[in-house]
């Protein structure tokens, strides 16, 4: 488990958790990732790091837990970065998780239409 200072402008998993039936993909990760720090999630096949991402980036939903970037939902982050990519006031200046963000669901889109393995994405 990672953990550290909840700082404004963070990246926030607390206690997620998900299931595929019986097979628990993700148990109780909590990841805190303030600006400029460096995450790496290492492991085996199978051991929920693909899951714990998709959850992050909003495109699974935790059975439990919460995910928080920069205080929004991960559908709140994207919209307000749109807004601040788009000359809104919305987070000016932090709009980087949101390209790095939508860069890693529009990578994992495509490999699902063309059939890819999305754990490579």
């Amino acid at each position: 488990m990672v953990t550290s200072d909840t700082r404004k402008g963070e990246i926030l998993l607390t206690d997620l958790t998900k299931s595929y039936g019986d097979v628990k993909a993700v148990r109780g990760v909590t990841i805190s990732i303030n600006p400029g720090e460096t995450l790496a999630l290492l492991g085996p096949n199978g051991a929920g790091k693909s899951t714990t991402i998709d959850m992050m980036l909003g495109l699974t939903r935790p059975d439990s837990g919460t995910v928080s970037l920069f205080g929004a939902t991960p559908a709140e982050a994207v919209q307000a970065g749109r807004s601040a990519l788009g000359g809104g006031n919305a987070w000016p200046g932090e709009a980087w998780i949101v390209l790095a963000v939508w860069s890693i669901v529009s990578a994992r889109l495509a490999a699902r239409v063309y059939r890819r393995d999305t754990a490579r994405v």
